[in-house]
């Protein structure tokens, strides 16, 4: 039964439209099936421990995926330019996403994050123009540079109460972005450009109460005009 599919073995199979995958593979290798743009579906089997860089890269007819295995990362460009994807179920083992794991994905609406992640890379969400909210799971301490840059139809996120660092343009242009709720006692750690071209007028951050004072002593938190405590 085979237990590994080695890199780039599918790779630029524009025609194949389906595959059923071994019920014992374990580990699937760089650029797999990457640039295969007929794929429409595809089911991770539960045995599958690793899934390498660029697995489904460009497979711009993916409607729709679930990862059953248990894995601990989605690793980096996996999804990336999946243009059509609508759906996506991860598995609750997911510690972290790669840098633009999901980049262009611009079909997904919504994903639902593992309460066992604790970190979304660079660019992971990047110009995935038909998000409209995104939670991020309790456990989660960093949210890379450009994480969910130009999610042009984002209107609201929650952050978590144990987050430290959100990169330089995570949610840069999300022009539709109305509300956050920023769980976190303490001000996480953000760049200039953090929330550069969100309309900061209109968009309401809310803090934890009583936690105020302390996010008008950041020397970043200070120029969001909408700061209101919950």
């Amino acid at each position: 039964s085979i237990k590994k599919i080695e890199s780039r073995v599918f790779m630029n199979c524009k025609s194949l439209e389906e595959i059923e995958l071994p019920s014992a593979l374990a580990k699937m290798n760089d650029h797999v099936f990457e640039n295969c743009s007929g794929l429409r579906f595809i089911e991770i089997p539960a045995t599958v421990k690793d899934m390498g860089n660029s697995c489904f890269e460009n497979c711009t007819s993916l409607d729709s995926v679930v990862v059953r295995g248990f894995m601990d990362e989605i690793e980096d460009d996996v999804f990336r330019n999946c243009h059509n994807m609508k759906s996506i179920t991860l598995p609750v083992s997911i510690k972290k996403i790669g840098s633009d794991a999901f980049e262009q994905c611009s079909s997904l609406t919504a994903i639902s994050l593992p309460i066992t992640l604790q970190s979304i890379g660079n660019g992971a969400f990047q110009k995935c123009a038909m998000l409209q909210s995104i939670v991020i799971p309790a456990a989660v301490k960093e949210i890379g540079s450009n994480a969910f840059r130009e999610c042009s139809a984002l209107a609201s996120a929650e952050l978590p109460v144990g987050l430290k660092t959100i990169g330089g343009s995570a949610f840069a242009k999300c022009v539709s972005l109305r509300e956050v709720n920023v769980n976190a006692p303490l001000p996480p750690k953000m760049a200039k450009s953090t929330f550069k071209d969100v309309v900061l007028g209109v968009c309401k951050f809310y803090v934890p109460k009583g936690c105020k004072p302390m996010y008008t002593q950041d020397k970043q938190w200070v120029k969001i005009p909408q700061l209101l405590e919950k």
